[in-house]
């Protein structure tokens, strides 16, 4: 697996994704998507690396309104200040059309 990683400030409105690239060893190397919670997806890489995991290339992408971009409709909260605002399908098109393309987007490496 790649010891490098690429990092990018993506995102529209008040929410910035930051997106992070573990490279694997080859272009042939099946993407996987990570929504993350926390951190930059280094902890799920080095352990996937510990466990001699297939060669992947992994895209960790934090800095999401969890409420907002991963429901799927709008919905009542559960909580109070809960606001699930139903922007699933468009952080989804977001995801497979703008971020996975890169397109205008310049990658930063990160050593």
């Amino acid at each position: 697996m790649g010891e490098w990683s690429f990092q990018k400030v993506f995102g529209r409105g008040y929410v910035m994704k930051e997106i992070h690239v573990y490279k694997g060893q080859s272009v042939e190397s099946p993407v996987i998507y990570l929504n993350v919670f926390e951190g930059n997806g280094l902890d799920v890489w080095d352990a996937c690396g510990k466990l001699n995991c297939r060669d992947f290339t992994l895209v960790a992408i934090s800095g999401l309104a969890w409420d907002a971009n991963l429901s799927p409709w709008k919905a009542e909260p559960i909580f109070k200040g809960d606001d699930f605002q139903g922007g699933a399908d468009e952080y989804l098109n977001e995801l497979t059309q703008e971020m996975r393309t890169a397109k205008g987007i310049k990658w930063i490496l990160e050593v």
